[in-house]
């Protein structure tokens, strides 16, 4: 979990955020997130760092506690998983079920067609 959450921080800090800044920043200081902006959905068991901290209502602690959540348990097969993840109640959900989507996980040929052979 502390690897994860070292990794998310790293690739966040290394990451160009100029995709957060073309979403809307009128330059007050208060960014629109991106989306909401682009009318997007993202794809639960991909997004990365910087596209969940896009979505309104995740922060950057949240978005680390779904990327934990989603390296140690493996890829979301509902929306509602996410209730599972600490700080993700009933009313945070409705909220962010609007922004999510879900790729069908991979079938068991595709894992075993890419895994190395010896």
């Amino acid at each position: 979990m502390t690897r994860t959450l070292i990794l998310s921080l790293l690739l966040f800090l290394l990451a160009p955020a100029s995709h957060l800044r073309a979403a809307g920043d009128s330059g007050s200081g208060a960014k629109t997130p991106v989306a909401d902006t682009m009318n997007i959905m993202l794809d639960l068991n991909t997004a990365s760092y910087d596209e969940l901290v896009s979505v309104r209502g995740i922060g950057p602690a949240l978005a680390a506690r779904i990327l934990d959540y989603r390296s140690g348990r493996g890829s979301f097969t509902r929306i509602e998983e996410l209730l599972e993840v600490e700080g993700i109640g009933a009313k945070s959900l409705a909220n962010l079920r609007k922004y999510f989507t879900l790729s069908p996980p991979p079938s068991p040929e595709a894992k075993s067609s890419t895994a190395p052979h010896r």
